[in-house]
């Protein structure tokens, strides 16, 4: 279920919406390896999310912040340690956070464009494990201690910036840079939950192109 509200006034509007669905567990996390091992603790999957925005256009400039929230629930999957791996179900994640992007373009020939995003995703539980051998033989059940932790394996803050300008017909440079930060690790099941993943260093991308567009032969 979805349901949104968009509200516009001169250049500006103002938006909300709101969601909430559910969907089965992966397989591979309900039996285990195609085997006939069942996963007791695998549930239905639940999501339950909220944004709130506002946007400004006119002839140069185009504005849109957003504010969001969404609540991940009975997450479910698995993953390898060594030669052993493990099933994981109610994985609960809370993600919440702005974003901010913006073009400005004064004339025809050039365009800016920029972008923030600030966020905040975590595990808001602790999570049940079963442990398998390399030969799918169940060998304990354990709870994995990752209540607090860090969501990891993507940046919780980016921020970038780019310009193009054509030169003249079909040609065009641009460069931009992008920064990221906050980016965590994923958590190891056989690790104890003592402290939050490992954090990455901050870093930067800087990339730059020149092409040119051009008719080859009466194509």
């Amino acid at each position: 279920a979805k349901a949104g509200a968009n509200y516009n006034f001169g250049r500006s509007n103002f938006y909300i919406n709101a969601g909430y669905f559910t969907r089965a567990p992966y397989f591979n996390n309900v039996f285990v390896f195609y085997t006939n091992y069942a996963n007791k603790n695998a549930a239905y999957e639940k999501v339950m999310s909220g944004e709130l925005g506002y946007g400004y256009s006119s002839r140069m400039l185009n504005i849109r912040l957003g504010l969001y929230w969404t609540k991940w629930m009975n997450q479910g999957f698995r993953k390898t340690s060594g030669t052993n791996f493990y099933t994981i179900s109610g994985v609960d994640e809370l993600h919440k956070g702005a974003e901010l992007t913006a073009t400005f373009q004064p004339v025809s020939r050039f365009t800016l464009r920029g972008m923030l995003s600030v966020g905040d995703w975590k595990y808001t539980q602790d999570a049940a494990a079963n442990l398998f051998d390399q030969n799918n033989v169940f060998q304990k059940s354990s709870q994995i201690l990752i209540k607090g932790f860090h969501v990891g394996n993507a940046a919780q803050t980016t921020a970038g910036l780019r310009a193009s300008l054509e030169l003249f017909q079909g040609m065009r440079v641009a460069a931009g840079y992008t920064y990221f930060a906050n980016n965590y690790a994923d958590f190891v099941p056989s690790a104890p939950g003592k402290s939050d993943s490992w954090k990455m260093p901050n870093s930067g991308l800087l990339d730059m192109i020149i092409d040119y567009n051009f008719k080859l032969g009466p194509v």
